[in-house]
């Protein structure tokens, strides 16, 4: 089934977005690149900035239908190591918002609030997990009192910022990355972890 027209632009956007940035890329390239003229294209995005802020709402979307989906599952370390190279995924899908996070953000008043309401619900929603895990025996005791969410803080900070380091840094063969930084961010968890989790 042919995509609609919107749709069609986001994904021409996305695809230029990713390989360039999002400031070097002009609506009249993303018109070109989606098939349509610069005024079909206006009539749906005015600007730039509405093609990366509805951009966002479908990660966000995309997000929020990982997450329901997760809900209900059995946890279990190899249900951990899936969800996390799950989520690794969707956000290489949007490199680009990653890529240029604090421009993005500094830019879009929608994004920087929405954004840091996720992250308070997203946080919520890693405590109750690591809640659940302590409970079932899955994680060993806290350190000290409020470590563990000293360590959902070190696993936002990771997934926030690991494809601008992948950018940068990483020297290995494309189709290793994702599983790469996924392993990373394993090893955060792996010392937390009893061996009731390995089983």
């Amino acid at each position: 089934m042919r995509k609609d027209t919107k749709e069609r632009i986001l994904d021409a956007a996305l695809h230029l977005f990713n390989n360039q940035s999002v400031d070097q890329v002009t609506i009249r390239e993303v018109a070109k690149k989606a098939g349509i003229s610069h005024g079909n294209l206006c009539y749906h995005f005015p600007n730039i900035e509405s093609l990366v802020e509805n951009l966002y709402k479908r990660l966000a979307a995309e997000q929020d239908e990982l997450f329901l989906k997760m809900t209900g599952q059995e946890v279990s370390l190899p249900f951990l190591r899936s969800s996390s190279a799950q989520s690794f995924q969707l956000l290489y899908k949007y490199k680009f918002l990653m890529l240029d996070f604090v421009s993005i953000m500094r830019k879009s008043k929608f994004i920087r609030e929405h954004y840091r309401k996720l992250y308070k619900l997203r946080k919520e929603q890693f405590r109750m997990l690591f809640s659940w895990l302590l409970k079932e025996g899955y994680l060993r005791p806290e350190i000290y009192p409020g470590h563990y969410d000293k360590v959902v803080e070190q696993l936002f900070i990771i997934g926030d910022f690991w494809i601008a380091s992948s950018e940068i840094l990483y020297e290995g063969k494309e189709k290793d990355k994702l599983p790469y930084y996924t392993d990373i961010v394993d090893q955060v968890l792996f010392p937390y972890l009893t061996e009731k989790a390995f089983q």
